[in-house]
Parts: structure tokens; sequence; C-alpha cells
């Protein structure tokens, strides 16, 4: 019995990590996408602010989805849980880095 909680909390944490590596990518390249953009068009800087915002809650939301993917079972849960934990490390982050 307690082998197979062992697995279970390993397997929980390779699916978190794979649902953050995936958040962290879709960010990274969205973040890429804009800083071209913001190169080529010279976007203005509230358009660069509310970009930087969309990523952030974009790559959250598909950190969620592939977590509740691989999870299956209460999928929306899981995804729930994994979003809006993201979600408040990145509002902290925000909070104190903003001058």
């Amino acid at each position: 019995m307690r082998e197979n909680h062992g697995k279970k909390g390993i397997i929980y944490a390779e699916n978190l990590v794979k649902a953050l590596l995936c958040a962290y990518l879709v960010t990274g390249m969205f973040l890429l996408i804009l800083a071209l953009l913001l190169y080529k068009a010279g976007l203005s800087e509230e358009n660069v602010n509310l970009g930087i915002i969309l990523i952030y809650v974009i790559g959250t939301f598909s950190g969620g989805f592939v977590m509740g993917k691989l999870e299956g079972q209460k999928k929306f849960l899981w995804g729930a849980w994994n979003r809006s934990a993201l979600f408040c490390s990145i509002t902290a982050h925000l909070i104190w880095n903003v001058p």
C-alpha cells in the first residue's frame, strides 16, 4: 500500500514538471514573438504591457490544460489548481518587480 502511494506521488511530480515546462515554452515562444513585433512594428508601451499580461494568461492556461490531460481524472480541478498556482506566482513576481 505504501509503495503505491509513493509511485503516485512520483507520477504527479513528473506530470507537474511536464505541465510547467509546457507553460514556460508557450510563454517563451509568445514573448519572443512579442519582442519581434516590438522591434519591427514599434509597438507602444501600453500594447506591450497588455501583450505581456495576455501571454502570461495564455501560458498559465496551457500549463493547466496539460496538467489536466496528464492526470486523467478530475481534469478540471487539476488544471484549475495548476493555473491558479502559476498565476499567483507570476502575479507576485510582477507586483514585487514593478518600480
